[in-house]
């Protein structure tokens, strides 16, 4: 067992930059937000935390400090710690001086040779700065530090490759070209020794211990540390860097960096990494942190000491690199600038090698670990271990029982351990069984033991004592958890998971999850995590033992599960070695920790505050670190590793520029503050981002458990983003259900006012049909459907519904689950503000959902029954009323009448204490409130026997009977009704201006028509009534008589018929739009009553609303629309139903021309492929011979692939014998060409010997690969019969035209009749008799006597 890093270092604090040289940092982010209002005091909130965040960001950039002119570039340069003065060395040989506040510094000459300077020296104890190392320098040149006079110069004879010394010792190490290394004794100028007589190239010092480390280009090394050590044959050294401490030596060879560690007077390789780029430069910081710079200008942080990743920064043209003493980071770069990077922050980390198990002390201070038979505790602050006791043989699990007890266990025996006191309890294990896990009861009194013989074993505590056990059944006890909720153990074996009540000891619940990798509680104890080994990780509901949902984690096992308390997070570790951490309200994963093996177990400090974590990778080891969550620094976590990207991505949204996606951040955080880049996104209103980042998974937790993205976008008035977020759940919401939970009332309130068309689709996407719970799916058709339940669980269950006796069959019935969760308590706050956004909504259309239908019928249950006893107290009173209007006499009628009028009044007092806004807006409630005022008045009249009774009385009744139409609201019959009303008036008040004025034209000739009666009133009132169809038989003259046929037939006929012919279309737009008004009337009328329940304004309750009703047959509706809307409906399906058969036709024409493409094409390759096959495969009729004597020909096998007899290559084409199935593919064909071949005495024109040759590119001259037969004159890219000397080739096909049929070429006569014969040596350039072709070197079927000549290719054909 190795214990790597007990104690905390330096590297773990941040130091803050100091420099005088920051950047501008005032420019606020408020300023460029917000293009649409004001911002919300939340969002105003969040915007300085994220200046805040910049502010902060801007110091991890790198910072130019120093800057040369155009062409000079930066060789070396060093930093004096005091005064944090920095000397660099150009590649001018000018060396420039720069204090911290001086800009520009000041530029002091060297007075050096000609050679250009590389390294540069400072030794500040002895005031002097040294130069030194060229391509033929000698000399080291000294100089003073102050004033920079030349001292002396040191000088071995050899040229000086590379000087470094060793700070504060005054001894100056060099390096000399193909010759020593040479130690100075700066003290005595001149004096000098020799460590090393060998040709080393590379030279390192430790600078705290001064041990020497040198390489040889080819691998040797020699560290000259408490003792000399050699090791050869390491790798091609191109980088080399001894650390601080002098415990570790980083090796690069180009693109790789091996990392080997000092221990116990010997070199032993360690870490290694690979990098994309080459490696340039290599620096050490105090703590043994390595700093890598790259030839592709970026720079790697890699903590190899603790195993923490690199950390990636990006600097252009990066030089060499420099850990200052003030922690910072400097680098330089070819252009001549040397940046300053503020050192990275990294989260405490221990590893523990070849440790196995560990658990945390109660306090959370203390970690005890076993390594094979030992427990050490190690003190988390301090990074102390020790042991604490050993066992007899290996630990198989340990638990930390209280704050100073260790409860271990062997396969022999069971420990307890006090801390404090060191007293160590052992007691027989008596069955000697293999214990695979302990569970302990929430007052951590008792334990519960189990593993291999299925067996629960309980144990006291105090004392240690086994005090019970139980049989579980027959499979091995692989975990067992304590549920303190109700007092029982879930018990997980190989073939289900098991809850047994620890009371009565018999099985309560049985979940069927055979092979499962492991379960885990949540801390609420209402939720039990099951991983399974398909990838998934089921979460099953203990309030119902049912399915709560169930989702994958990327082809991986889970091995490890952990809920946060607060309940906003849960942790897994898996197999791939990733650390994810979940928002646990919609499941979604919000970031993760990768690390170099298998997370094999987790296990969290009780303040949450460390993870432990066993790594199975290379090699076996735990790994303590902070818990992310309860970060205190402002640090980024994310899968990319380079977090300057992050970092001016961030940055670049709040300068306002132009943001591409970059999915390489995905699953990035800002932590303490829970900040994701989806956060940035919505509160910016980048929408393109937004929509992309959704659909890629990001997580939609609260910032700092305070607001979700969705809320950001809103409460920064970003309209296009909110829209965005409203698309994305109605399409995915399905797939997770969950994502509901990050959807808060108030987010749904402003979404109503914003008023978006996708409303009615995002609210039915709200109410989803339940899959996950085991419910009926019929029920008894006497049950009224539907049944609406209030719950704040997920899962629903049958008893909320129905009685455990019900029949399950008869209607088919579903269960729809509300996804969001609000305050359903009537009259509270959050329920009124609910309600009015909803009346006030833009989209009305909002009110079609039926998840807001369902909420409207279930508070209208809730509210029917007091509803209608006002309804009846309104209709006893308006019968007073009609007595009292009557006998207006004071009696006790009108006692009664008084009582009940100033009853139903208490009504609009409570209304107006509810809401006086609100009441005042309402037309109902100031009729309501003149009634009330009249009834007042008319009292006193009656009383005190008032004139102006009968008058009161009168506007009394006119108010009364017009607030008795607002319960017709009541009625789902008339409540449309009322609506109705309300629109036609609209609707009419154009016509009855025109009406009017017609009834006053012809009221003024009526009267002119008279001679007798002048008073125009009584013909106002008459034409009034020709209107309405009242007409008198005057006796008029003709020009009267046309003046009254014209008025009877414009006013009754065509002003009334045009009245009615608006009304009916009035009729028909209020019936399509019925649903709409029924609902948004009744949600009047209950939100008149919630203002009134002012008793209830605070009460809060968040939970779902649950509904079961019969499953609805789609496109079944009994609804009237309108006759105008039932034709544009039908229009409407006619034309979808036509573009989608155009669409398909569209498609299919398109993917039948792409077909005919790619037939023609297809077509052609065959054409194409036949003719090469014809082309290449011309000698079908060669005679080659199967062993047993039959001549093998040229076959396809593309039905059945047939093996080569020699090389065993499963071909489709190829030479086949039909008799004894002797296949040979094309290669072995030519090698049997070959053999036959040389069997003869063919030979070039010149008499030479063939040879078979297969690349013609070994003979000077010949194309790659290419030659051109002499016998067919083809170009070929194929072997060939070849004479080097003549430079003669000739293809086989044509060779084998000449070996097969030569012995026949006598049958084939010229035109004299004279037999042919092969003449391998043409007497001179001839001409083919039959294809006229002259040939040069290419013998010929020849007839001497005649002259007679045919070309090989001609002969083929025609023998």
């Amino acid at each position: 067992m190795e214990i790597i890093n007990k104690t905390r270092i330096i590297d773990e604090k941040v130091v803050p930059v100091t420099h005088d040289f920051k950047p501008n940092l005032n420019i606020s982010i408020t300023k460029i937000l917000n293009p649409f209002g004001n911002q919300n005091a939340e969002s105003l909130e969040f915007t300085k935390r994220l200046d805040e965040i910049s502010s902060e960001f801007s110091q991890k950039l790198p910072h130019e400090i120093a800057k040369a002119p155009v062409g000079f570039s930066i060789n070396d340069f060093t930093i004096i710690p005091p005064d944090k003065i920095i000397f660099l060395l150009y590649k001018t040989g000018t060396v420039l001086r720069l204090q911290q506040g001086d800009h520009d510094g000041y530029p002091l000459e060297v007075l050096v040779t000609e050679d250009l300077l590389q390294k540069l020296v400072v030794e500040v104890n002895l005031n002097i700065i040294l130069v030194g190392g060229g391509l033929f320098e000698t000399r080291i040149f000294v100089y003073t530090l102050d004033k920079f006079e030349n001292v002396t110069s040191l000088n071995s004879g050899n040229i000086v490759s590379s000087i470094i010394n060793y700070p504060g010792s005054g001894i100056l190490y060099s390096i000399h070209a193909e010759a020593d290394v040479v130690a100075w004794d700066l003290k005595n100028m001149g004096k000098f020794s020799v460590v090393s007589n060998e040709n080393f190239k590379f030279i390192s010092v430790s600078q705290s211990k001064g041990w020497l480390a040198l390489a040889t280009k080819y691998g040797k090394i020699q560290y000259i540390a408490d003792k000399t050590i050699e090791i050869k044959d390491i790798m091609n050294i191109t980088k080399f860097k001894a650390s601080y401490s002098g415990l570790y030596i980083a090796i690069g060879s180009k693109k790789s960096l091996t990392i080997y560690s000092y221990e116990e007077k010997s070199l032993n390789q360690g870490a290694s990494h690979d990098f994309e780029a080459k490696i340039l430069d290599l620096a050490y910081s105090p703590s043994d942190v390595l700093v890598i710079s790259l030839i592709n200008g970026e720079m790697h942080i890699w903590d190899h000491v603790k195993n923490r990743v690199p950390i990636i920064m990006n600097i252009k043209k990066i030089k060499k690199v420099i850990v200052g003493y003030d922690w910072n980071i400097y680098a330089s770069t070819d252009m001549g600038i040397l940046y300053s990077i503020q050192w990275p922050h990294f989260p405490l980390k221990y590893e523990l090698k070849g440790t196995m198990l560990s658990g945390f002390s109660t306090d959370s201070q203390y970690l005890a670990y076993g390594t094979k038979s030992d427990i050490n505790i190690m003190n988390l602050e301090s990074g102390s271990c020790e042991n604490a006791f050993s066992c007899d043989s290996d630990v198989n699990r340990l638990v930390y029982v209280r704050e100073n007890l260790i409860f271990a266990t062997t396969r022999t025996n069971f420990y307890l351990y006090n801390t404090f006191t060191n007293e160590l309890t052992k007691i027989k294990n008596p069955d000697e069984d293999y214990i695979n896990t302990i569970a302990l009861d929430s007052i951590r009194q008792l334990l519960y033991v189990g593993g291999t013989k299925m067996t629960v074993k309980v144990f006291s505590v105090m004392p240690l004592n086994m005090i019970d056990q139980f049989s579980k059944g027959s499979n091995t006890i692989q975990s067992i958890i304590f549920n303190p909720l109700d007092s029982t153990l879930i018990i997980r074996d190989s073939s289900c998971i098991k809850i047994w009540s620890i009371e009565s000891k018999i099985e309560v619940a049985n979940f069927d999850y055979s092979k499962s990798l492991m379960c885990s509680l949540s801390y609420d104890s209402k939720l039990l995590f099951i991983a399974r080994p398909d990838f998934y990780i089921s979460v099953i509901s203990l309030d119902s033992n049912s399915l709560y949902y169930e989702f994958s984690i990327q082809k991986c096992f889970c091995k490890s599960i952990y809920t946060c308390k607060d309940g906003s997070t849960f942790i897994t570790g898996s197999s791939d070695g990733i650390l994810r951490f979940w928002d646990m309200s919609t499941f979604s994963l919000i970031f993760s920790i990768k690390y170099p093996g298998a997370i094999d177990f987790m296990r969290i400090s009780e303040d949450e505050k460390y993870i432990s974590l066993k790594i199975d990778g290379k090699n076996i080891y735990l790994t303590i670190i902070e818990n992310p969550l309860y970060e205190k620094h402002i640090s980024i976590y994310s899968p990319n590793p380079n977090i300057h990207n992050f970092i001016k991505h961030f940055l670049d949204i709040r300068d306002k520029k132009q943001i591409i996606y970059d999915p390489s951040l995905e699953n990035s955080i800002i932590m303490p503050d829970k900040i994701t880049l989806l956060h940035i996104y919505a509160h910016f209103g980048i929408t393109a981002n937004v929509k992309v980042a959704l659909y890629a998974g990001a997580p939609l937790s609260k910032y700092a458990n305070k607001l979700t993205p969705l809320t950001l976008s809103i409460l920064s008035n970003q309209k296009n983003t909110v829209l965005a977020f409203v698309k994305f759940f109605n399409k995915k919401i399905t797939e997770n259900p969950l994502l509901g939970n990050s959807i808060s009332i108030e987010d749904l309130m402003s979404i109503n006012k914003l008023g978006f068309s996708a409303l009615t689709d995002f609210y039915d996407s709200l109410l989803w049909v339940n899959t996950i719970a085991n419910l009926p799916v019929a029920i008894s058709s006497t049950w009224r459907l539907p049944i609406h339940i209030i719950n704040s669980e997920f899962v629903p269950q049958k008893s909320w519904f129905f009685s455990p006796e019900t029949e399950e069959n008869g209607l088919s019935i579903e269960f729809l689950t509300s996804l969001v969760s609000f305050n359903m308590v009537s009259g509270s706050e959050e329920s009124i503000e609910f309600l009015k956004s909803l009346v006030t909504s833009p989209c009305q259309d909002i009110f079609r959902s039926k998840f807001i239908q369902n909420y409207i019928d279930h508070k209208w249950h809730h509210f029917i029954l007091i509803t209608s006893i006002q309804c009846l107290l309104y209709i006893i009173y308006m019968g007073f009323l009609c007595t009292v209007s009557i006998t207006p006499d004071f009696n006790s009628v009108n006692i009664i009448f008084f009582s009940i009028g100033f009853t139903l009044s208490l009504y609009e007092v409570l209304q107006i204490f509810g809401g006086i806004r609100e009441y005042f807006t309402d037309i109902w409630n100031m009729i309501d409130l003149s009634r009330t005022i009249m009834l007042i008045i008319y009292a006193d009249s009656l009383i005190k026997s008032r004139s102006s009774q009968a008058t009161v009385l009168l506007i009394l009744n006119l108010f009364s009977w017009a607030r008795g139409i607002s319960y017709f609201r009541i009625f789902s019959r008339t409540r449309y009704m009322i609506n109705l009303i309300t629109e036609v008036i609209k609707d009419v008040l154009p016509f009855l201006i025109i009406l009017g004025y017609s009834t006053i034209g012809f009221a003024f000739i009526l009267m002119l028509m008279s001679l007798t009666n002048t008073v125009f009133s009584d013909f106002l009132s008459n034409s009034y009534l020709i209107t309405l169809g009242t007409i008198d038989k005057p006796d008029y003259s003709t020009i009267q008589w046309i003046c009254f046929i014209l008025a009877t037939i414009i006013n009754p006929v065509i002003m009334m018929n045009l009245l009615i012919s608006i009304m009916g279309d009035t009729h028909d737009r209020v019936q399509e739009s019925k649903e709409v008004a029924d609902y948004r009337e009744l949600a009047n009328l209950i939100l008149e009553i919630e203002i009134a329940t002012i008793w209830q304004r605070n009460v809060t309750s968040v939970q779902r609303m649950h509904v079961c009703r019969e499953v609805e047959t789609k496109n079944v509706g009994s609804t009237w629309l309108g006759k105008v809307r039932e034709i544009k409906n039908l229009v409407n399906g006619i034309k979808m139903n036509q573009i989608k058969a155009m669409d398909v036709n569209n498609k299919m024409l398109s993917e039948n021309n792409i077909l005919k493409d790619q037939v023609g094409r297809i077509e052609k390759i065959l054409i194409s492929l036949k003719d090469k096959l014809i082309d290449s495969n011309d000698n079908t009729k060669s005679e080659i011979f199967c062993p047993q004597g039959h001549q093998i020909k040229f076959e396809y096998f593309y039905e059945k692939p047939t093996p080569c007899t020699n090389c065993k290559k499963v071909i489709e084409v190829g030479y086949y014998c039909s008799i004894c199935s002797h296949c040979l593919c094309k290669s072995c064909f030519k090698l049997a060409y070959k053999e036959k071949v040389g069997k003869t005495d063919i030979t070039c024109h010149r008499g030479h010997k063939l040879t078979w040759i297969t690349d013609h590119t070994q003979y000077k001259g010949y194309e790659k690969k290419v030659f051109v037969c002499t016998g067919c004159k083809k170009k070929m890219y194929t072997n060939s019969f070849n004479c080097n000397l003549c430079k003669w080739d000739i293809c086989y096909k044509c060779m084998d035209i000449i070996v097969s049929k030569s012995p026949i070429a006598w049958s084939k006569q010229c035109a004299q009749n004279h037999g042919l014969a092969w003449n391998p040596k043409p007497h001179s350039a001839y001409s083919c008799n039959i294809c006229k072709v002259t040939f040069q070197k290419s013998g010929s079927f020849r007839c001497d006597i005649c002259d007679y000549d045919v070309c090989i290719r001609c002969f083929g054909e025609i023998a």
